[in-house]
Parts: structure tokens; C-alpha cells; sequence
């Protein structure tokens, strides 16, 4: 495969700095090495303004796909000057230091390919609450994330990182709620409910749903 992948080791200025500062250019590789996961954007065609909007992504890395769009190398280095102007500019504005690392971007979209796709038959990222404890299971990644949403709002500090004993025992009780919701919902579809059962009411409407994303809440 033909990509030219820039690592996105300046980009994205925030106004609210993650307290994660990265220590290496290339941030890619050092979430790599924290076990954490990356997220991508990709592009399929551009130049220089497409490089310039890019600059504020926050994604861990951009491909830039020659593979299936046209071999246009012009295009790639201006898209290139516009991504390093971009960040040099967005720092000079704003005199911001070296944005941090995003983490706990467990709402980020997994597996859709176009705005209104049909999710029934594809694995969903599931969300559990209970109290100030949120659990989210990410499909497609062997790992779970665990955030204290009272001290921890933005979900930036994920206990399973370096759980204590307490973070695993909340753990294990949120799995077995969600273990529960999963094997109740298998049993109202084999009854032909499919999904129209008035337990489905509880499963939260929030923004994150429609991605694909379901939660319910607990105590």
C-alpha cells in the first residue's frame, strides 16, 4: 500500500492542556510505548489548505492515501507545508506549549464508514455506569478503560492503566452489569422482541449513541 504517514508530533492546540506532556516528537510512538491506544485521520486528497485545517486534529497520526486516490506528489508536499505552517502558526498565535496527549478518546466513532450506517449487526463500544464510576469496553482493542467522572470529568485519567485493587473490584462489578444487560437483551431478541422490548428504554439516548455507542446507568 502507497501511504506517506506524517507523524503528528506538533499538532492540535487546545485551550485546555491535557496534564500528559509528551516527551518525544513523534507522540505516536510513545503512547505506543504507555500500552496506549492511537487513533488515525486519514486523507484522501489535498493540498496545502487540507494540510492547514489538519493541523488542530487531534489524531494520532495522519495517513495520506496515494493507494487509492491520484498519485499527485505536488499536492502531498503542499499538503505537508500546510500541516507544518499550520502548527507553527497555531503556536505563534497562540503562545501555547506542546500540546499534550489525548487520552480516553473512547467516544471516537470505531468502524463507520458514513453518518446514519445501520449498527445492528456490527460489535459496539458499551458503556456502563454506576455512581461516579464509568467503565467503557472498546471493541476491536483488548482493553477497557475506567474513569471517576466526580474528579475526573473529561475522562483523561483511565484507572485501568495502573489499577489499584479498588479500581478492580469496581471493575469486575461493572463487567458483571453489563454481563447481566447482554444476556437479558440476547434473551428479549430470541423472543422476537428485537430490540423494541421497553427495557430498551434504559439504554441511554446520549450523543455518543448514535456512533454506535450504548450506556446504562446504575445505582
Amino acid at each position: 500500500m502507497l501511504a506517506a504517514v506524517a507523524a503528528v508530533g506538533l499538532i492540535g492546540v487546545s485551550a485546555k492542556q491535557p496534564s500528559a506532556t509528551p516527551k518525544r516528537i513523534n507522540k505516536a510512538l510513545e503512547l505506543l510505548a504507555q500500552g496506549q491506544p492511537i487513533y488515525y485521520t486519514q486523507v484522501n486528497r489535498g493540498g496545502y489548505d487540507e494540510g492547514l485545517a489538519l493541523a488542530r486534529t487531534f489524531a494520532g497520526y495522519i495517513t495520506y492515501n496515494l493507494e487509492h486516490s491520484a498519485f499527485d506528489i505536488a499536492s502531498l508536499e503542499g499538503f505537508m507545508r500546510g500541516l507544518v505552517e499550520g502548527v507553527t502558526l497555531e503556536i505563534a498565535a497562540l503562545g501555547a506549549r506542546r500540546p499534550g496527549h489525548q487520552f480516553g478518546q473512547a467516544t471516537k466513532p470505531i468502524g463507520a464508514i458514513e453518518e446514519g450506517q445501520p449498527w445492528a449487526n456490527m460489535r459496539k463500544a458499551r458503556v456502563v455506569r454506576q455512581g461516579p464510576f464509568k467503565l467503557i469496553q472498546i471493541p476491536h482493542l483488548d482493553r477497557e478503560e475506567l474513569f471517576h467522572l466526580a474528579f475526573d470529568p473529561d475522562e483523561q485519567n483511565n484507572l485501568l492503566r495502573r489499577p489499584s485493587a479498588r479500581a478492580r473490584e469496581i471493575a469486575d462489578e461493572l463487567r458483571s452489569v453489563q454481563v447481566a444487560r447482554s444476556e437479558r437483551r440476547a434473551e428479549l431478541q430470541g423472543r422476537g422482541h428485537r430490540g423494541r422490548h421497553p427495557l430498551c428504554s434504559r439504554v441511554s439516548r446520549s450523543p455518543s449513541s448514535s456512533a454506535g455507542y450504548s450506556s446504562v446507568s446504575h445505582g
